[in-house]
């Protein structure tokens, strides 16, 4: 089973919080918590993919917390949304963690990265004072691309190691092209990429054509595949 569970927050928290819920991370001796949206929000409409922590993410950290190769390395967590794989990786002690995802997302995401910033000694019940994150955690929008990933060099990077948690399912092919291109620009020579991907029912063939061109095109080499846990 999975490491984690939700939990509603204090009714007297700041009125921005009220559609939001509480996810406790939990493994070995890595703790961690964050907000997300409530599943269901009634009257509103529209993709809010990003502001929910979804299974493969837990089962992601938890790997993470497994393997020797996070401390150290500087980190990017691409379409981190509540950006609970990369301050896991924040945690186990990489050098730095750059999380991005789409504007919109920029909100619930900054101020997860703000929570974990604060060690837990200075949070009152549970809640960080308003202070900045940390310079080692940025948060950024990124959109994919070889233009938008060569802006994005001159300011943050190359990074050690992408985090790519549940960012390829039924893209369309100009999308996952611009997400290899992404990877070949802001990866380091010698550095890794990570995926964590489950496989779903009617996604075979378009996911299958990124991963099948995936090498060459980002200039990668396959290392390894493995399962992250016994439902994937």
């Amino acid at each position: 089973g999975m490491s984690g569970q939700v939990t509603l927050l204090d009714t007297a928290e700041a009125s921005q919080e009220e559609e939001t819920v509480h996810f406790q991370f939990s493994h070995n001796d890595i703790k961690l918590e964050v907000s997300q949206r409530r599943a269901t929000c009634p009257g509103e409409h529209g993709d809010f993919t990003g502001d929910l922590v979804w299974p493969t993410a837990v089962a992601f950290s938890r790997y993470l917390c497994d393997v020797p190769f996070v401390a150290g390395c500087r980190v990017l967590d691409l379409s981190a949304g509540t950006g609970l794989v990369g301050l896991v990786a924040h945690r186990l002690g990489a050098e730095s963690v750059t999380l991005t995802d789409v504007p919109r997302v920029m909100p619930l995401l900054a101020r997860n990265a703000a929570l974990a910033s604060v060690p837990d000694v200075a949070k009152v019940n549970g809640v960080a004072p308003a202070v900045p994150p940390m310079p080692n955690i940025q948060v950024r929008s990124l959109f994919w691309g070889e233009a938008e990933a060569k802006r994005f060099l001159e300011q943050q990077g190359p990074f050690d190691l992408i985090l790519c948690c549940e960012v390829v399912y039924q893209l369309p092919q100009q999308v996952w092209e611009a997400l290899q291109q992404t990877l070949r620009q802001l990866l380091v020579p010698g550095g890794r990429v990570v995926f964590a991907y489950q496989h779903r029912d009617g996604a075979e063939v378009t996911d299958a054509v990124f991963f099948q061109t995936l090498e060459q095109a980002s200039n990668l080499r396959f290392d390894q595949e493995e399962s992250l846990s016994n439902w994937d």
